[in-house]
């Protein structure tokens, strides 16, 4: 179905919102009025003061309209957000690094294990909503690997009972059929010290892509025609001072997704051949699934294209981070997926929504904490501006895109360049919305903080300032991009997006990855670096000399940028410590080093209340538990860095090479062909089993390790991570893997559980089985994984724990 592109701004009457429950009062369809749209009002349970609201019901804006009930066997996928544990320290991390970034100096980056060890919430919590969703008729539960999503499937009547909110089907403004919340969204009271959002609930308002020629359905319309004012993807490098600079070579280029990416790489491959470059290596990440819609195509192709020309023609290769939609569910476990991957360092995304729905739908708590992670990873997500001005909302103000208004990511504006094929001449803030309704985006955020290193530029007291930086976006000036084999010419914001990105990946090929997150250092460095963008605005805000909302620092040289990051000054210590712990007591042992320069000072903090300031000191806790024990050391520059580690007091891991981390199978019985190593797919570290690798055909593989459980013990716990692949996605119990207790004698005395061809998940899913029956016993704790003649599927084991108390 084709839509019409939006009207210009000034032609549009004024816009209003309205709650999905006030709708659905009004609405009047022959019989049919607000009890069909609550279809019986909200779950009958506990009393409201048993739960805790998490979110908002849906507000609809002007072209959407209730049309009835949702259906209560209506299938839902929810996304279940759960708290950041010690977010304090993870702030302190890094405002740590973003000091050291401004200062000149190089930064410490957390790995995925690191976050997992320290902030991720604890594997109880993440149970308790397991238990929760399960008992309210959820199914498909799994657990993301850091533990910040819980996601399920469902049907409204679940949805119902579990968040104690109705649902309305709703028709949006580009003519989907969606649904909506009618009440709050609501979880109980004992669990709201570990969730803060639940994503899935509502479909009307979802992400889009920024590329001129969307119109604010999400519609596409017909694409610029390639002119000469418009430029080759490679061009950008010249023009945005590339010349005589170094490419992208080996570095990881993200870029977030949704649906199918057949035609994009095709595309990509045809671009690469046109100008005799060598063809981009590509990956594609899924989540939540594969869709076959061919809706953002275009879109992807333009990403895609600009990153490789404004990275001198060459980049590591592309990851595509992919889901189904652009719902807030589904891009939640998107962005999850980047951050728990790591591979890339550097990742675009051309799309946003109004903030102020984003906030409502509990989207920004979740996706904040999201971006936090990958910001302490040394990850920088680069989000579009939008396309409609300072008024992204639609409503008569100047609100703008998120997440683009998130601290955590870099905000890209859009321009109209004048330029040759290699010179950069002038730019100003990309402005058509008295004839087309488009412009670049740009405002204050309505209540997103700002961050540390953009507060100096800001008026005392202000709120997140949107954008950044600026790229070229005017569809008359921008990229002449290869869609479905042919060249277009597209532009918007989601064309200025990856060229930051492109220019960042050469930053990260010149410098190293040890750069960490670009925005400190965007603000950090001189105004020589910049082309300043003086001229123009986005409807509200306009562009001045310096910072301004509408071209923040306006856009960069590549060149110089690179110069001036050299050496990155002095490094800073790296914290480490070691612990070893007997009963109660805890001996920890300091590891840290300072590569030009000396540790001079020592702050522990036990977890418990206590501290102390030696090098090496003891702690005698009160009582057996778990404990986040944290380092923070300072050089004699004054320079700081924290290291921390979960300490468990009281019990004890009994398993030999738990993550198979020696290289080694040793004290494992491991089949051949079955330890891997395999950075990108490993839990974490760099080894893991792929059970299911050993043999061709009809095969069983075999992971197993001989282990005492010592008598005394009131509890054994034996703990894995298990990703499930297959290509046997049809029949069930074709392939199976078994977990199995073995005694000395061969014969098996449980199984504890088994996992077939049909329980794929797709990401590693925390599994925990109970062992106490076995205290004061030599066993055999054995994976065996069986395959049928046909089809094949693979069980990816790590990180394997056998805990006691």
């Amino acid at each position: 179905m084709k839509h019409r592109p939006a009207s210009p701004r000034s032609l549009r009457p004024r816009p209003i919102t309205m709650s999905v429950a006030l709708a659905c009062a009004a609405l009047v369809s022959g019989t049919l009025a607000f009890d069909a749209c609550a279809a019986g009002g909200v779950a009958s349970g506990p009393a409201a003061s048993a739960f805790a609201t998490v979110a908002g019901s849906t507000r609809l804006h002007q072209g959407e309209a209730v049309i009835g009930a949702l259906p209560m066997e209506q299938p839902i996928h929810v996304e279940v957000a759960l708290k950041l544990r010690n977010r304090e320290l993870l702030d302190a991390f890094i405002a740590n690094n973003a000091r050291n970034q401004v200062s000149g100096n190089a930064v410490q980056s957390m790995t995925s294990a690191q976050v997992l060890a320290n902030h991720a919430p604890t594997q109880a919590q993440a149970q308790r909503v397991v238990d929760y969703l399960a008992r309210s008729g959820f199914s498909n539960i799994a657990i993301a690997p850091n533990r910040l999503l819980v996601s399920a499937d469902g049907t409204a009547s679940s949805a119902r009972a579990a968040f104690t909110t109705s649902f309305a089907q709703v028709r949006t403004r580009d003519g989907r059929i969606a649904f909506a919340n009618i009440d709050d969204v609501r979880i109980p009271a004992a669990l709201q010290d570990t969730v803060v959002a639940v994503l899935g609930l509502q479909t009307v308002h979802q992400m889009r892509t920024a590329a001129t020629g969307v119109a604010r359905g999400g519609t596409m319309s017909t694409p610029y025609t390639p002119t000469a004012k418009g430029h080759d993807p490679l061009d950008y490098s010249s023009i945005y001072g590339g010349g005589g600079v170094g490419t992208a070579r080996g570095v990881i280029v993200g870029i977030v997704t949704a649906g199918a990416l057949t035609q994009t790489i095709a595309d990509l491959d045809q671009f690469t051949a046109n100008n005799g470059l060598a063809t981009v290596k590509t990956q594609t990440y899924n989540s939540n699934g594969k869709s076959s819609s061919d809706y953002g195509e275009a879109e992807w192709d333009e990403d895609s294209q600009a990153i490789v020309g404004m990275a001198g023609g060459e980049v590591g290769g592309i990851a595509f981070y992919n889901s189904p939609d652009l719902t807030d569910a589904d891009l939640a476990a998107n962005f999850n997926k980047v951050v728990t991957v790591n591979t890339a360092k550097i990742i675009s995304a051309s799309i946003g929504f109004c903030e102020t729905d984003e906030r409502n739908s509990g989207a920004t708590t979740a996706d904040d904490q999201i971006f936090e992670v990958g910001v302490a990873q040394g990850q920088t997500f680069a989000f579009a501006n939008g396309d409609f001005g300072a008024d992204e909302c639609d409503n008569g103000g100047t609100t703008p895109l998120y997440p683009a208004a998130s601290p955590y990511v870099v905000a890209v504006a859009g321009t109209t360049l004048t330029a040759t094929a290699t010179t950069w001449s002038s730019e100003v803030v990309w402005n058509e919305l008295a004839t087309k309704g488009w412009a670049s985006g740009g405002s204050l955020s309505t209540f997103e903080p700002a961050p540390s290193w953009q507060k100096a530029l800001l008026p005392a007291g202000s709120t997140r300032g949107v954008a950044d930086v600026a790229f070229d976006a005017d569809p008359n000036t921008a990229e002449h991009v290869i869609i479905y084999g042919q060249l277009q010419q597209r532009g918007g914001t989601s064309m200025a997006t990856p060229l930051f990105a492109g220019l960042w990946a050469r930053v990260i090929a010149a410098r190293g990855t040890n750069v960490g997150f670009a925005a400190p250092l965007i603000y950090g460095l001189p105004a020589s670096d910049f082309h300043d963008i003086t001229v123009g605005n986005d409807g509200a805000e306009s562009a001045a000399v310096g910072y301004d909302l509408a071209s923040g620092r306006g856009s960069m040289i590549a060149g110089t940028v690179i110069d001036d990051l050299g050496g990155l000054g002095h490094t800073p210590p790296a914290a480490s410590f070691g612990f070893t712990t007997t009963g109660l007591a805890a001996h920890f042992s300091d590891t840290s080093t300072d590569s030009d320069g000396t540790i001079a000072s020592h702050l522990w903090r036990f977890g418990d209340g206590g501290t102390a300031s030696s090098a090496n000191p003891g702690h005698t806790y009160a009582a057996a538990g778990v404990y986040d024990v944290t380092e923070t050391v300072k050089d004699n520059q004054s320079a700081s860095s924290l290291a921390s580690h979960t300490v468990t007091i009281g019990s004890a891991q009994l398993l030999g090479n738990p993550g198979f981390e020696t290289g080694t199978a040793a004290p494992w019985s491991i089949t051949a062909n079955v330890l891997v190593h395999g950075p990108v797919h490993a839990h974490s570290g760099q080894w893991f089993a792929e059970i299911g690798q050993g043999g061709t055909g009809a095969h069983t593989d075999t992971v197993s390790q001989w282990v005492t459980i010592p008598a005394g013990k009131t509890s054994a716990t034996l703990s894995f991570y298990l990703d499930i692949g297959t290509t046997d996605d049809i029949l069930p119990n074709n392939d199976v893997l078994s977990v199995k207790v073995i005694g000395p004698a061969g014969a098996t005395l449980a199984t504890l559980a088994t996992y077939d061809n049909l329980s794929a998940t797709g990401q590693y899913v925390l599994r925990s089985l109970d062992m106490t029956p076995w205290i004061g016993r030599k066993v055999q704790i054995a994976f065996v994984g069986a395959n049928n003649a046909t089809l094949q599927t693979t069980w990816s084991l790590d990180d394997v724990t056998l805990n006691v108390e």
